[in-house]
């Protein structure tokens, strides 16, 4: 929540809390200590935020799926274990379980990647050709 930078973030995640769709843990104070112990031991050498440790933290010790586009946090994490998706992994899952039609995730895609060229552009252009292929197999126009 701290990371957050628009008030409308903010409001957004508040309503999905309220609602009982986004669980915010609160730490144990042993907690917090070992958070900043990693973060005191990775600070220099890898430039993470706390909030970056509090996270990498939080899913190795509940086994999460860590979502992150943020590559040194990846790399930390992956380093150390943590199973890390990213938005492509987010796209797949959209595209998969009929919540955006291709059609859409084919445009959105291809704006994310306009709008931040740092994203893999080979594997955003592997489902970009995968789900026109499929498209045009089911007779859709683009």
């Amino acid at each position: 929540m701290v990371e957050l930078q628009k008030e409308s973030q903010h409001e957004t995640i508040s309503r999905y809390k309220e609602r009982g769709l986004l669980h915010i843990p609160i730490l144990e104070p042993m907690e917090v200590v070992k958070i900043a112990n990693i973060y005191q031991e990775c600070k220099n050498r890898r430039n993470l935020s706390l909030m970056d440790c509090s996270v990498w933290y939080y899913a190795k010790k509940n086994n999460y799926v860590l979502l992150t586009g943020d590559r040194k946090l990846r790399t930390a994490s992956l380093f150390d274990g943590v199973e890390v998706r990213g938005i492509i992994h987010v796209f797949d899952n959209l595209v998969e379980c009929g919540v955006i039609p291709l059609q859409v995730a084919i445009e959105r895609l291809q704006l994310l990647y306009e709008t931040n060229s740092r994203l893999p552009k080979d594997e955003i252009q592997t489902r970009l050709t995968l789900w026109k292929s499929k498209m045009a197999m089911k007779g859709e126009a683009l």
